[in-house]
């Protein structure tokens, strides 16, 4: 069984499938479709069969629009998680620069180094703020 976004794919078809948007319009066309067994007419067979598929195509549209929405936030997170990971590590470079220089009397690259890290800090920090949005 595959896995992603931690939980199996059965589990989560079932989860999307069984939102109002997409549920809802498959059993509308399923409901329409039902409606063929009352006709004895050819012409309005097709026509009722062609409205209910009209249903069930915004059904499952609406189905892969909500997985392609979880799976690019699950990307986006992915990508956020990164990004934070190697600011903190920059950063962990920058402290041990910073506190290298700060023992010598190199009072510019001192300077300089303490603002980098400061400029660092502060992307690490927007970059949590953005991941806890979600």
């Amino acid at each position: 069984m595959q896995y992603y976004f931690g939980m199996s794919y059965l589990k989560k078809f079932r989860v999307v499938f069984f939102k109002p948007r997409v549920v809802g319009f498959i059993l509308l066309g399923v409901g329409f479709m039902l409606f063929t067994f009352l006709t004895q007419d050819n012409a309005m067979e097709i026509a009722i069969s062609g409205i209910a598929s009209i249903f069930i195509g915004i059904g499952v549209n609406n189905f892969t629009s909500i997985e392609t929405r979880l799976k690019d936030e699950k990307r986006i997170h992915d990508k956020v998680k990164n990004s934070l990971l190697i600011l903190e590590l920059t950063s962990s470079k920058i402290n041990k620069l910073h506190n290298m220089v700060a023992g010598e009397n190199a009072y510019y690259l001192y300077k300089e180094v303490s603002e980098i890290k400061k400029y660092v800090d502060l992307s690490a920090k927007l970059v949590k703020e953005v991941e806890l949005l979600d």
